[in-house]
């Protein structure tokens, strides 16, 4: 509870994620923190104290030291987001009364089986515009009023938009065979009894949905997508109010909803987004072992939720890759780096494993400078050679072919061709995970 003869550091998060603040940065605003026992440190949030751990060489938070804890987005009273708040507060404040809650240490085991794949079920939303209702004067909360994230209608006056795109991350497992989707929006009641709202959703262009729905009920609809369908990282989707008409041709207006929320639903492989992963995994009655691949850090902090332990666990050195392809563009993700680009024709990408960096060459069907800069590669590096144009020139089908690429001759229009290889050399244990999507 709050105690104003005590001191607080408030904390700002913005979503549900692992926080850290340096010592020296929580310092600055509250000098008389420095130098204190640790023990007595507690982290509050909306009135509660929460856990934390605090990384540090000895009993004393000192300059150098590190709070970890978890954070949370702005959450509403009752709703997802808090529609007043950019960030979600947490206090930090310095008492003997009582020992601060802490994690615990993460047990780890030898003998732990491991996961191939994670349920998941995320939920996206964002509030950037308001949903009046029912159009009429009135201090009342009304039908189909809230904060929505994007506003659509076939015609409007005042509403400009009638489809809504938007791009999501998704990693569904080979182990499923289809994901579940949930799309919700928020619909005002019209006197008009022609009004009905004709609704498509479109995921990388395909139509993964369609459906009327009557005006006045707030639309809460589901479906299952193949997961074949799916890109492996970026897919785009497309909410669209396609209109409604009368027997005579004409466009029915006003139809207007507030497109707010999508769920996604799925077994999917445990990969990191931003250097973070986030993951509901059932508890089990044996140790369990769960590997993700992309971390782009060589140490990572790890907490259990559930029985609040923490653990910092040393990585090892890895490369991940997978590509997309489409008709578009081609996508490429290294680690949980991601390139796009729409140009076509032959790809390099470059991965220096001492200096961890990544490096795009491009070049047409027939520039066989490639070959020099694939031989310029130093020791210590890897590469990873993409053709997505008409056909590649036959010096550079050969020199492929002699680098080791089986199947390089079928690199022409419409297969996409992928090869990767290591120099030898290396210092470090790469590893090599790679992915095609048409």
């Amino acid at each position: 509870m709050f105690d104003v003869s005590k001191k607080y550091v408030k904390l700002l998060t913005k979503k549900d994620k692992i926080y850290f603040v340096l010592a020296d940065s929580i310092f600055k605003y509250e000098p008389s923190f420095s130098g204190k026992p640790k023990k007595f440190f507690h982290l509050l949030h909306k009135g509660i104290e929460v856990p934390i751990f605090i990384a540090s060489t000895n009993e004393f938070f000192n300059t150098g030291d590190t709070l970890f804890f978890i954070g949370s987005r702005p959450i509403g009273d009752t709703t997802w987001l808090d529609p007043f708040s950019n960030y979600e507060a947490f206090f930090l404040t310095y008492s003997e009364d009582s020992e601060g809650i802490r994690f615990s240490t993460l047990q780890s085991s030898n003998n732990a089986n491991s996961l191939d794949f994670i349920n998941v079920r995320y939920h996206f939303e964002e509030h950037h515009q308001y949903s009046i209702g029912q159009p009429e004067v009135s201090s009342q909360t009304v039908n189909g009023e809230g904060w929505v994230w994007e506003l659509l209608s076939p015609r409007d006056d005042f509403i400009q938009k009638d489809k809504f795109t938007f791009i999501r991350n998704l990693y569904p497992s080979p182990f499923a065979d289809s994901v579940k989707f949930r799309f919700f929006a928020l619909s005002p009641k019209f006197d008009s009894n022609y009004t009905k709202h004709n609704i498509a959703v479109l995921i990388n262009n395909d139509t993964a949905y369609r459906n009327i729905f009557p005006a006045g009920k707030n639309l809460d609809f589901t479906f299952q997508y193949p997961v074949n369908k799916l890109l492996l990282g970026e897919n785009v989707f497309e909410i669209v109010n396609l209109g409604t008409y009368k027997p005579n041709g004409q466009l029915v207006v006003p139809d207007v909803i507030g497109f707010q929320f999508f769920e996604y639903e799925s077994k999917d492989i445990p990969l990191a987004q931003d250097g973070f992963a986030s993951f509901r995994i059932h508890k089990e009655s044996i140790p369990t072992k769960l590997t993700i691949n992309n971390l782009r850090t060589q140490i990572a902090f790890v907490i259990d939720t559930i029985s609040n332990q923490v653990g910092i666990k040393q990585a090892t050195p890895s490369v991940n890759f997978w590509v997309n392809s489409t008709n578009r563009d081609l996508r490429v993700n290294i680690n949980d780096s991601l390139f796009s680009t729409k140009q076509r024709g032959l790809h390099l990408f470059v991965y220096d494993s001492i200096q961890s960096s990544i490096k795009h060459l491009f070049f047409a069907d027939n520039d066989t400078k490639i070959k020099d800069n694939i031989n310029q590669i130093s020791p210590n590096s890897i590469f990873v050679a993409i053709f997505n144009g008409n056909k590649l020139h036959k010096d550079i089908a050969d020199f492929f072919a002699q680098q080791g690429s089986n199947g390089v001759e079928r690199a022409k229009d419409g297969f996409v061709w992928i090869f990767r290889k290591k120099k030898l050399g290396l210092r470090r244990n790469l590893k090599l995970l790679g992915t095609l999507h048409h």
